[in-house]
This record gives C-alpha cells, sequence and structure tokens, in this order.
C-alpha cells in the first residue's frame, strides 16, 4: 500500500486529488494537508507527498529536501510553468512535476512511479526542464536587487536595504543586463529587467 499525502492550500483541489487517489487500489491517503507545517506536526509518514509549488504562506522549496530525507517521493502538482523554479524545484529533490492541469489519472499513474523511484514530469513542461534555452543566469545578488527594485524601493532605498553602496547596486544591474544580452535579449533599463526576470521565474511577483 503506498501511503500519499496531499499539500494544497486550495480545498478544491485537495478534495479533487483526494477522491481519485482513494478510487484506486494500492494507495491510502494518509493526509490532506493546506501547510507543510499542519503535515509535519501530524506525524503521519508518507511514501510519496503530492505537493503545490506555491503555497499560503510562500514556496515550497525549503520542503522538498526535508520532505525527501523523511523518505517521501515528492511530487509537485502547479500550475508554474517557468523555467528557474522548476529547476530549482527538481535541483532540490522533486521527484517530479505535474500540470493541475493535467488530467488526474496523469497524476495517480505519476504517484505510483513515484514511489518506485521514476522520475514524472507533465509534458509541456518537458522543455522548460530539459532546455537551458533563453534564461538569463542570474546570482542571487542579482535576483534580490531586482525584487527590491519590484517592491517600489528606488536605488538608494534598496542598495540600504542590501548593505550595498548604490554604485555597487548599479554595477550589478549593468551584469544582469549582459547576462540577459548574452541569450540574445535587451533590456533597456530596469523595468525591462524586472519584467524579464518575471517571465522567466525568477521573480516571484
Amino acid at each position: 500500500m503506498i501511503r500519499v499525502a496531499v499539500i494544497d492550500n486550495h480545498e478544491s483541489v485537495r478534495e479533487g486529488v483526494v477522491s481519485r487517489v482513494l478510487a484506486q487500489d494500492g494507495l491510502e491517503v494518509v493526509a490532506s494537508c493546506t501547510t507543510v507545517e499542519e503535515f509535519a506536526t501530524s506525524g503521519v509518514g508518507a511514501d510519496v507527498v503530492i505537493l503545490d509549488l506555491w503555497l499560503e504562506d510562500g514556496a515550497s522549496y525549503d520542503a522538498i529536501p526535508l520532505l525527501a530525507r523523511a523518505g517521501a517521493a515528492v511530487l509537485l502538482y502547479t500550475s508554474e510553468q517557468t523555467a528557474v523554479p522548476l529547476r530549482r524545484a527538481v535541483a532540490l529533490g522533486a521527484a517530479g512535476v505535474l500540470l493541475k492541469s493535467d488530467p488526474l489519472s496523469t497524476l495517480v499513474a505519476a504517484v505510483s512511479a513515484a514511489a518506485e523511484g521514476e522520475f514524472c514530469c507533465s509534458g509541456p513542461l518537458a522543455h522548460a526542464l530539459l532546455t537551458d534555452a533563453a534564461v538569463a543566469d542570474l546570482s542571487a545578488r542579482q535576483v534580490d536587487i531586482l525584487q527590491a527594485l519590484a517592491d517600489g524601493l528606488p536605488y538608494p532605498k534598496a542598495a540600504q536595504l542590501l548593505d550595498i553602496s548604490e554604485g555597487t547596486l548599479r554595477t550589478h544591474l549593468a551584469r544582469t543586463r549582459e547576462k540577459f544580452r548574452s541569450i540574445g535579449i535587451e533590456a533597456g533599463n530596469s523595468n525591462d529587467l524586472i519584467r524579464l526576470a518575471r517571465e522567466q521565474g525568477h521573480l516571484t511577483n
């Protein structure tokens, strides 16, 4: 019997997944939770955790290696289709990535495959995961700067927040612009950089 836990903050998603999984022989739903913390404090063990990438309390990246170390295969069930966050999740140990728009029958089959150690990926996501086309390799500092600017901070305030000089901030922006140019994408100003970073999944808002 494969023990399955579902972690998603949308009740309709949890109910749909649980009802479909419950109908399958050999699968047992042991938990249906809205947060990773709720599942962690339940004391219940699972062979496969169906996890939404974006929960009410933020991204669930940190939970992936923790769940994996606890012996669970983490199957992401998400609406996210941009390359950067998906690759990050896989690098952290996700055992598969499926879209919420996929048929539930696909998810059920993926649960069994994940329990057997197989990597599962939704067809539309395969290109994003397996290619490096047109994705800028931004550093954590460059992403932090773009996030601060995206939050509406002017350059001096953003630099102060990140404990760097305004000159250093502008240098990072210039290097960020060069990274996009290296993959054939021109960015005229910081607003262009913020837009491109959002489109590629470097920024979450």
